[in-house]
């Protein structure tokens, strides 16, 4: 198989996400660079009115700070992102269990059932498709059912003729068809 050219399959909901993403992570940056600046500049201040001290380098003023400051915002943002990721996940999974449940309805053999979300959830789309495909089956198996009632019928009113004639046997063979027909959409091999 070749390498996937097409990176962005729902770029809806990807591009969702990866916003988010981003914007948290540019917060996260601005309220680094925000703490360094403020607490540098305190810092830098102190070393001005005391400067009877003897500093070799900026690194001794800036480095406990700077490490400091990274520690803060890395935990601090490690909480954030999990907390975003906790809310989407949740978000998403919300919805894709409601979809499972419903399909196991579906597979138990209630076509009548509507995979219905929620107003603002994911996954409409694949809701969506569903639905039709359990319409689409559902019609095919009404088509079936009465197809085999009328089979069943005609084979009544044969059984009270009590003669097979070949137009009975025509319209066995059409009814015969008709299921036939209607069964050959499935694929099952």
């Amino acid at each position: 198989m070749g390498q996937r050219k097409t990176y962005l399959i729902d770029k809806r909901l990807q591009l969702k996400y990866t916003t988010a993403f981003l914007i948290v992570s540019f917060i996260g940056n601005i309220v680094s660079i925000t703490l360094f600046y403020l607490l540098a500049l305190r810092e830098i201040n102190s070393v001005i009115w005391t400067s009877h001290i003897n500093i070799d380098s900026t690194g001794v003023i800036f480095m406990p700070l700077f490490i400091s400051i990274n520690i803060a915002v890395i935990i601090f943002m490690t909480l954030v992102i999990s907390a975003i990721c906790i809310w989407m996940i949740k978000r998403a999974s919300g919805p894709l269990i409601r979809i499972s449940r419903d399909l196991e309805h579906i597979a138990n053999g209630n076509l009548r059932l509507d995979i219905r979300l929620r107003e603002g959830d994911e996954f409409h789309d694949l809701a969506e498709d569903i639905n039709k495909m359990r319409e689409t089956l559902r019609n095919r198996f009404i088509t079936i059912k009465s197809e085999i009632d009328s089979f069943g019928e005609y084979i009544s009113t044969i059984r009270k003729k009590e003669t097979l004639i070949p137009s009975h046997i025509n319209t066995l063979k059409e009814h015969i068809s008709k299921i036939g027909s209607e069964l050959d959409q499935f694929k099952t091999d």
